[in-house]
């Protein structure tokens, strides 16, 4: 319903019971995936970071863009992500050249900052 599995609005219900490829993916190589509450995370072969489902928080790391459906996360251009972990509603990454970001609600320094 939040667009954390993926699909276009108006064709998610609830829930799936059954895998479903998520259309927008399907030309991307994902190397690794995330899930958190309401929001997901994938990393595709050439190190790029997409977000998709519920982003009030900021924890799609869009900025002002909340837009459900898997989107690439652009202030990580230029970097190669290798891992992201995803919590409830917040998401830090690691990138090849050894430097970790995070985003999101960053209550009790979760986030690695004050």
């Amino acid at each position: 319903r939040e667009g954390q599995l993926g699909y276009v609005s108006g064709h998610e219900s609830h829930e799936q019971s059954e895998p479903r490829a998520i259309d927008a993916l399907c030309s991307v190589r994902i190397t690794a995936i995330s899930a958190g509450f309401r929001h997901s995370r994938v990393v595709s072969e050439a190190g790029e970071l997409y977000s998709f489902g519920l982003g009030a928080s900021g924890q799609l790391g869009r900025g002002e863009d909340e837009e459900p459906q898997p989107k690439v996360v652009e202030a990580l251009l230029g970097e190669r992500v290798t891992a992201v972990a995803t919590g409830r509603d917040h998401s830090l990454c690691a990138t090849q050249s050894g430097r970790v970001f995070g985003w999101g609600r960053g209550g009790d320094a979760r986030l690695g900052f004050e």
